[in-house]
């Protein structure tokens, strides 16, 4: 009696709703082609259903044996770690064998199939413009990107057969994402090469937030070279040819020709760069985004402030440089399998008839684009990070390009600012003093310093009556007089005696700072008047010491900064409970924005 076969095709996943239903509209014709074969599919991430839920359908069904291909163009880390992990994890523990197959590769189907899109290119480019020579035309083949130099070389390698196919009059290869060049540093260098038209050409199979990413960079680039004629050719698509190609991937893991090209493999051979990532293990970092959806956010630019009409890739790049919109996937991944990524029966996965496990000891970075924009944050991971992350062509060009979004409005940043400080901060504990925590929160850019906060008296009304009756206002340095809007507070009524010319040879005679100076020397308008100090600790120590001897401020906003006597002038102060009303913000942090940022808050209120 034979053994029941099953075919399972992994994809990668997408929050594009298109992309998850084109791969779905595959299977389907894979099915049409192996009609005695139960056919499922599944996703590493974010689409449902995900891989073990297909394995688990063609388990219901009795299949004994199941054939899994890597529905990806070229093996990089997702064909050799990721789905490999996922099926060794599900194998062991159900018992069930599980043969895995090669990525669809450079070959002479897909590449049938690639050359009928960018005929569709051409065609389009002739409707839309007039007939042209295709010597007169540059192509740019635009690959996915990943961390693995052999995948990457692989879309430069489908590039030249397609220059020398067709005889294009140049070629350049570009990539949407995590290596370089990517699309737009690429078009522009074609812009200067003085073809009058241009094709450009996604090589991917399905649609979703990167074909979107490329044609919106084309789209773009044609904008700003109105000289130029530009075409958007095809995706691969469900090419029949393509269809061939899935088909052969599965019979020929029966014939045990399923054999993945390992002499360029990173993780097996020191490749020229890469050679720290000899070693590491095959493990899966997909589970935490198992089945999220493609209706999830980040689906689409609507959710994204750094994009307008397409998702650029900026926040992947911002994101580990504190931008917050990635989606705070860190998690430890311990999984524990040897890589053993060789295939043609099992999983020892053999290569010319012999078994290869890696069975590297620490962990790897993928690097890799995960399609819809956003960088996975995979904190825990003690990985060898991509050698060109930081490559002024690859993702970081983005940054500088014109596709970066922000707020350039004066009146709704500053709106918009306090909208947020308010949803995130219960400002009501602070009475009619609201306004000062709101600034002193807008001034540090967290409204976690609120906590820290003290405020004592009638602060508010204090300061106005002092103001409104022309008392001066004493400071301890020019940055906090400076700190103070002139628009809300005359600036004769500001007093700094921190440059006067006798201040520097009393504090060196009095052994102490010239902020400290500077506050004994304004004693007359200190007392009565309002005390804004933002810089120096010693500034404060010399105002209580002047309260000590009968010295009374109308109000005091003190906000010394630093790590020495910062903490103890504010404490100290706390502790003395003048009769004056005061704020402070207890701790090391403060300064004279905060200081200046307090005051105008009064003052704009008046």
């Amino acid at each position: 009696m034979s053994e029941r076969i099953g075919v399972m095709v992994c994809g990668h996943g997408s929050r594009s709703k298109s992309a998850v239903t084109e791969f779905a509209v595959l299977a389907e014709a894979l099915r049409e082609r192996f009609p005695d074969w139960p056919v499922e599919y599944g996703y590493l991430e974010f689409a449902n259903p995900v891989i073990r839920d297909g394995l688990d359908r063609l388990r219901e069904k009795g299949i004994e044996r199941i054939l899994a291909v890597p529905g990806m163009l070229f093996a990089a880390s997702h064909a050799k770690n990721d789905i490999p992990s996922v099926l060794n994890t599900y194998a062991a523990k159900h018992g069930v064998r599980i043969d895995y197959g090669r990525d669809l590769g450079v070959d002479a189907r897909m590449l049938r199939a690639a050359g009928d899109r960018v005929r569709a290119g051409l065609e389009a480019l002739d409707a839309a413009h007039g007939p042209g020579r295709v010597e007169d035309t540059c192509i740019v083949v635009v690959g996915r990107g990943a961390s693995d130099p052999d995948a990457n070389a692989n879309v430069a390698k489908v590039a030249r057969l397609l220059w020398e196919g067709f005889g294009f009059g140049w070629c350049e290869t570009a990539y949407s994402g995590v290596t370089f060049p990517l699309v737009e540093p690429a078009l522009e260098r074609v812009a200067r090469l003085g073809f009058p038209r241009v094709v450009v050409f996604p090589y991917f199979l399905f649609s979703g937030v990167l074909i979107d990413r490329i044609y919106g960079f084309a789209d773009a680039a044609a904008a700003r070279h109105p000289d130029i004629a530009f075409a958007k050719a095809p995706y691969l698509g469900d090419h029949p040819a393509v269809i061939d190609t899935f088909e052969e991937r599965v019979t020929e893991i029966l014939a045990g020709k399923a054999v993945m090209n390992c002499g360029m493999c990173k993780y097996r051979t020191q490749v020229l760069g890469f050679e720290a990532d000899v070693g590491a293990p095959q493990e899966s970092h997909h589970h935490h985004v198992e089945g999220k959806g493609a209706s999830a956010p980040g689906s689409t630019v609507e959710t994204c402030t750094l994009c307008d009409t397409f998702c650029t890739g900026a926040c992947r790049v911002l994101a580990s440089h504190g931008h917050a919109h990635h989606h705070d996937h860190d998690h430890d991944h311990h999984h524990g399998h040897g890589h053993g990524h060789g295939h043609g029966h099992h999983h020892g996965h053999g290569h010319d008839g012999h078994h290869h496990d890696h069975d590297h000891g620490h962990g790897h970075g993928h690097g890799h684009e995960h399609g819809h924009g956003h960088e996975h944050g995979h904190g825990h991971h003690h990985h060898h990070p991509y050698p060109h992350e930081h490559h002024p062509l690859g993702p970081v060009s983005v940054i500088g390009s014109r596709h970066l979004r922000y707020e350039k409005d004066p009146e709704a940043i500053y709106r918009r600012s306090f909208e947020i400080i308010r949803a995130e901060a219960d400002l009501s504990r602070f009475g009619e003093a609201d306004t000062i925590a709101e600034r002193i929160a807008h001034a540090a850019g967290d409204v976690a310093v609120l906590k820290d906060l003290v405020i004592a008296g009638d602060i508010v009304a204090r300061t106005r009556e002092a103001l409104a009756a022309g008392a001066p206002v004493v400071v301890d340095s020019e940055m906090t007089r400076h700190a103070i809007s002139s628009r809300l507070v005359p600036p004769a009524q500001v007093v700094c005696r921190l440059n006067d010319q006798e201040t520097p040879a009393a504090a060196e005679a009095a052994g102490t700072t010239r902020s400290a100076v500077a506050i004994r020397r304004a004693a007359d308008a200190v007392d009565g008047g309002v005390v804004v100090i933002g810089n120096a600790p010693t500034a404060l120590f010399a105002l209580l010491e002047l309260m000590g001897e009968g010295v009374m401020p109308a109000a005091i906003l003190a906000f010394p900064v630093g790590f020495v006597g910062a903490v103890e002038s504010k404490a100290a102060l706390v502790a003395m409970r003048p009769r004056c009303p005061y704020a402070t913000l207890s701790g090391r942090r403060g300064g004279s924005a905060m200081a200046g940022a307090a005051l105008n808050a009064i003052a704009a209120a008046r």
